[in-house]
């Protein structure tokens, strides 16, 4: 930029605008952005803008300060007037422009200044409310992340248990058919048994209805035989 360029209207306007307070802000002070902006909203009064509300109290001391300063400079020069007269009066036209120039000068370097105080504190507050809008979606994105991983292990387990259940309940299902198997098995063993033992109690006895019967043709046969030889002997 040259020496004669005119300076950029739009940065004027936006060093005028920035009218923000030079108050140091904490940490403690961002933690709610709602608070934040209502501690330190710009208000609007008479004697320019006022950009905390802290700072709202000591402006109206100040101005309660001037307003009573002023009143008694004119209470004090209403009372010289009537004594002084037209000497008095012609005094302040010759050093008022002096005065007023010198005043203007001094209030536009301390203007010019404040504003430059301002835009850095302004660019100062904008910095740390964007750091903590970057650490806020930081902080959003990992508990994003760790909600995600923790719906995955929730899924994770329900299929286990889903799992799970599926194979107790075959399990189940299939000692509970090899018990019913076991049952009946034990069941035709049992008849089967019976049905043998009743078999052979049945062949026992009749064998021995068998042989008894066989003796006493035996013994019969052998009575007939002795009285037959009984009979041949008387006969001789």
């Amino acid at each position: 930029m040259t020496a004669f360029a005119r300076p950029s209207l739009i940065h004027d306007r936006y060093a005028e605008i920035a009218q923000t307070s030079v108050y140091t802000y904490d940490d403690d002070d961002l933690v709610n952005y709602a608070e934040f902006l209502q501690n330190h909203g710009r208000y609007m009064t008479k004697g320019g803008y006022v950009d905390s509300s802290r700072r709202i109290r000591s402006l109206y001391r100040q101005q309660e300060g001037t307003q009573l300063s002023k009143h008694d400079a004119s209470s004090t020069g209403n009372l010289l007037l009537p004594s002084l007269g037209k000497s008095t009066s012609s005094a302040p036209t010759t050093t008022g422009p002096r005065k007023s120039k010198g005043f203007d000068l001094s209030n536009s370097l301390s203007t010019s200044t404040n504003l430059k105080n301002q835009a850095k504190e302004f660019e100062k507050q904008m910095r740390l409310i964007k750091s903590e809008m970057i650490k806020a979606k930081k902080s959003e994105r990992e508990v994003k992340r760790l909600e995600g991983d923790i719906k995955k292990e929730q899924q994770h387990l329900r299929q286990s248990l889903r799992k799970l259940d599926v194979d107790t309940t075959a399990k189940r299902y299939k000692s509970e058919k090899k018990l019913s198997k076991n049952l009946e098995e034990k069941d035709t063993i049992e008849r089967e048994f019976v049905k043998t033992r009743e078999k052979q109690t049945r062949q026992r006895t009749d064998h021995n209805i068998d042989a008894l019967q066989t003796t006493k043709d035996k013994g019969r046969r052998n009575l007939l035989l002795c009285n037959d030889l009984a009979r041949q002997y008387k006969a001789k």
